[in-house]
Parts: C-alpha cells; structure tokens; sequence
C-alpha cells in the first residue's frame, strides 16, 4: 500500500475495516484478464464475509485507474496466490 495515493489507502481500508484476515485467492494460472482478476477476487471476498459495501468499495476502487492499479488493489485486499 506504499505506492498508493491517500484516497486508495482510505478506501482499501474501508474495505479491510473489521476483517479479521485476508480472503485467499489463487490467481496464479487464471485469467490475467482485469475483470477475471476482480470477480475472483470478489467471489473470494464474498466467501470470506465482505459485506455489500466491502465489496463494492473493492471493485470501485480497482475500476478507478489501469490495470497495475487492479493488481495492487487485489494484492492489498487480499492473500494472493
């Protein structure tokens, strides 16, 4: 999260806010695809207890720059493997 600007960090945090650990997904050997990276990474969230605005909180924030930024998101928000 060192490399994002103060309002990523705000809203990664909102997304974190009463997690007790990080949902696990795997990416390794997916679909490299921007929207396969984010739907896997919400379908791992759901699984893990997100709430609605968690979620989207999530996704609204990777859909906010390029494609670097949605994997950072992903990498911040979640165990990634």
């Amino acid at each position: 999260m060192a490399n994002m600007k103060p309002q990523e960090r705000k809203t990664i945090l909102r997304v974190l806010e009463g997690m007790d650990a990080k949902p696990q997904v795997q990416l390794v050997g997916e679909d490299g695809n921007a929207m396969a990276i984010i739907s896997a990474c919400s379908r791992a969230g759901r699984r893990a207890g997100w709430t609605r605005e968690q979620e989207r909180a999530f996704v609204e924030e990777c859909m906010s720059s390029n494609y670097d930024h949605v994997l950072n998101t992903a990498m911040a928000c979640c165990d990634v493997s």
